[in-house]
């Protein structure tokens, strides 16, 4: 397969811990982009995107 050029893969990690809650990323909608060396059709971001993610303290973290 030929090496992809101009393109940037796109993933938001986060592990949970014992004091946090990690929820799930919210990704904006993407565009359908057709891309003939494969011929497949791939969501692709233009401009700039923004990526979301809620944090939640867990019951057992203590405030000062």
């Amino acid at each position: 397969m030929p090496e992809v050029q101009g393109y940037k893969p796109v993933s938001f990690r986060i592990s949970d811990s014992s004091q946090c809650k990690i929820h799930p990323a919210v990704y904006p909608r993407a565009e359908m982009f057709y891309l003939e060396a494969i011929k497949e059709r791939v969501p692709v971001y233009k401009n700039q995107v923004r990526f979301t993610r809620d944090i939640t303290p867990r019951q057992s973290m203590k405030t000062e």
